[in-house]
């Protein structure tokens, strides 16, 4: 059954005129809609190439990853590390270099080379660390003074440090023969916090 594409009238399907309005039909109305084409075969090996490549990419992903895993282990298994430790410190010794911890104040105070703020008490985080080519000793000390007298007390030692302050924090940096100071003071609560380093090697500070 077809209709007029004209004015939609009834028409047998070989017909080419419209018997109600004489309109000429198109060719092959009542005729069944051709089928849809078949994707080509060079449309579907594109999509398996495709496929392949992406496929190839996570597996050289995922052997690489497992290459990288072996390598860290194996250099994990091979570096012969030494470790030793009191009650108060611990000491660390590899490929590398050396690291080294310790609550004594004493101790800290004569290898950080540092003037220490009057009574001040030592806290855990206290390290030495030789690597590389450089020495850095860092130092954790607390008080009960403000920040501010303390500042004012390193600022006296080192006069020439570049000086800066922002909010409840305090920072003071020296170069000073071979070697770079850093301190740093915070106020946390009503106590005063103060960490210094001291980094020596090849180019720090001046002589």
């Amino acid at each position: 059954m077809a209709f007029c594409t004209s004015c939609g009238a009834q028409l047998d399907a070989s017909s080419q005129f419209c018997v109600k309005c004489g309109a000429r039909q198109a060719a092959g109305v009542g005729a069944a809609a051709p089928a849809k084409a078949a994707p080509s075969q060079g449309t579907s090996n594109a999509v398996k190439i495709v496929l392949i490549v992406v496929a190839a990419i996570v597996v050289l992903g995922i052997v690489g990853s497992i290459a990288s895993l072996l390598f860290v282990r194996k250099v994990v298994k091979d570096a012969r590390v030494a470790v030793s430790e009191s009650k108060d410190e611990q000491r660390v010794v590899t490929p590398f270099g050396t690291v080294e911890t310790t609550k004594d104040p004493a101790k800290i105070a004569e290898k950080l080379a540092v003037e220490i703020y009057p009574g001040a008490k030592a806290v855990e985080g206290g390290s030495d660390v030789r690597a590389m080519g450089m020495h850095t000793v860092t130092g954790i000390f607390e008080t009960s003074d403000p920040v501010e007298k303390v500042a004012d007390f390193y600022r006296q030692i080192y006069p020439k440090g570049i000086y800066t302050a922002s909010g409840s924090e305090h920072n003071l940096v020296v170069a000073d023969k071979g070697s770079m100071i850093t301190i740093h003071m915070q106020d946390e609560g009503g106590r005063t916090k103060i960490t210094i380093a001291n980094v020596a090697g090849k180019g720090m500070g001046t002589n």
